[in-house]
């Protein structure tokens, strides 16, 4: 039997850092994952998903060109050859962590792992069924799409985004069932490449529970651009051929039936399955069977943490990077803990949508603060780039002027997030934030303009 002093189950954003980080600490690691390395986010979400949005945005972008004077002419878009360059980004990107794992020492074994006992795991892979005994294991199982009653994935016309990644043929008529992030940002992608969309969402905004002017300023750059928006709706019914389906759409105060290509159900994703084994080894798990944990990643049983997705949202590749960290530095002996307060959330619609911290509405609810707005349509560089949609939103305590939360919408503003995470952790001022001196010119300079306009000194809008 193997022994090591960590033993990873799930080789995603969470379980694949823990891994490095375990290794660098030295720490006999070993890393085991059923599918491909990297898990959901690199393979299958974070990063292909990005990719075609980037390129979405490019097509737009040559769009723009043509209303300047430049006359480029796209003739065809070769999707099939998109996703070929999709998946060398994605290949190189793997190589990395490869080369990573054999630097800092760390095992990895492509495999399908259960839990035998809280130091032993069934390893089940080519080389055939070998048992592991590890003093520590962190579970990192991730978590997977939901379902609806009525609506199941069929891999043809109702597509999870998995699948919508894989697309080699951009859907003349999409259907985004759920208004929330992951479904929003594909949504606007095909969107961009030419698809008409239709979203249907159950609440009265998209993004819901988040900014409402953000959200309605998301909602009205969708439809300018044609797309059509049901909320307080769901999808009552669908009938599907080989290639197209019927919808009929139950609205508020009536009911609209619409023909797509394609279906997108994203609402949202549950645990993938270790209830079982959690059950037979004592680990508490909440209702809806995501592992309960303290801010150290481990779970009632001393020597089992559990990362990412496996212990409920935010589904955030950062934040299950950040927690895998923590886990592995607690095993290692150090002082080290996860820190719920600047966890940022970057959508990549279009425009994107970031927050980090507390809402507006969030912190008024126990205490004074205050609001600070600067608008893109003011800013020099955002006009240049040919935007001017959006804006930075600062709330701060009104006693003390800490900053409490950043929320944004706006072409390149997740590239902000940064910032506005670095702001809240370090718990600066209104006054730290319009002090620092941000360069000329850049989208950071809305940043600090947002911070001068809470304290009624902004240069370049009517402070009121």
């Amino acid at each position: 039997m193997k022994k090591f002093d960590v033993a990873i189950i799930g080789a995603g954003p969470g379980g694949y850092v823990a891994g490095i980080r375990a290794g660098q600490l030295g720490k006999k690691t070993v890393v085991i994952e059923k599918d491909k390395l990297g898990g959901v986010c690199l393979n299958y979400g974070c990063i292909p998903s990005k990719a075609i949005i980037h390129l979405a945005h490019l097509y737009r972008k040559i769009k723009w060109l043509n209303d300047l004077g430049f006359e480029v002419d796209v003739k065809n878009i070769d999707f099939k050859k998109i996703q070929e360059w999709k998946r060398s980004v994605i290949s190189r990107l793997i190589k990395g962590i490869n080369f990573l794992f054999q630097n800092y020492g760390v095992e990895y074994i492509n495999g399908v792992a259960k839990l035998k006992d809280k130091n032993t795991i069934i390893v089940n892979s080519s080389n055939g069924e070998e048992e592991i005994y590890a003093d520590n294991l962190i579970l990192a199982h991730g978590s997977k799409p939901a379902e609806l009653p009525n609506l199941k994935f069929d891999g043809n016309i109702v597509i999870d985004s998995m699948a919508a990644l894989e697309l080699t043929e951009i859907p003349k008529d999409l259907l985004v069932v759920g208004g929330g992030a992951i479904g929003l940002e594909l949504g606007c992608a095909f969107q961009n490449f030419g698809s008409n969309l239709y979203v249907v969402e159950i609440m009265d905004q998209l993004l819901p529970g988040f900014d409402r002017e953000i959200s309605e300023t998301l909602r009205k750059s969708i439809e300018r651009k044609g797309g059509k928006i049901f909320l307080n709706s769901t999808v009552e019914k669908i009938e599907k051929n080989s290639s197209k389906a019927k919808v009929i759409i139950n609205k508020k105060d009536a009911k609209e039936e619409i023909e797509v290509d394609k279906i997108l159900l994203s609402v949202g994703r549950v645990p993938n399955d270790i209830k079982d084994e959690a059950s037979k080894l004592g680990i508490l798990t909440d209702k809806k069977g995501f592992i309960l944990i303290d801010e150290y990643q481990r779970t009632n049983i001393s020597n089992i943490y559990a990362i990412g997705d496996i212990t409920g949202p935010p589904y955030l590749a950062h934040r299950a990077s950040k927690q895998g960290i923590v886990a592995a530095e607690v095993i290692a002996g150090m002082k080290s803990a996860y820190d719920y307060r600047a966890v940022p959330s970057a959508f990549f619609t279009d425009p994107e949508v970031i927050s980090v911290g507390l809402s507006y509405d969030e912190a008024s609810k126990n205490r004074n603060v205050i609001l600070g707005k600067f608008p893109f349509i003011a800013l020099g560089r955002a006009l240049a780039y040919g935007f001017s949609e959006g804006f930075v939103k600062v709330v701060a305590d009104q006693e003390s002027k800490v900053i409490l939360g950043m929320q944004m919408i706006g072409e390149g503003v997740s590239d902000l997030s940064g910032e506005a995470a670095l702001a809240i952790e370090m718990a600066a001022t209104l006054e730290d934030l319009g002090f620092v001196m941000h360069p000329h010119p850049t989208l950071t300079e809305a940043v600090m303009e947002s911070a001068e306009n809470a304290l009624k000194k902004a240069i370049h809008i009517i402070n009121k």
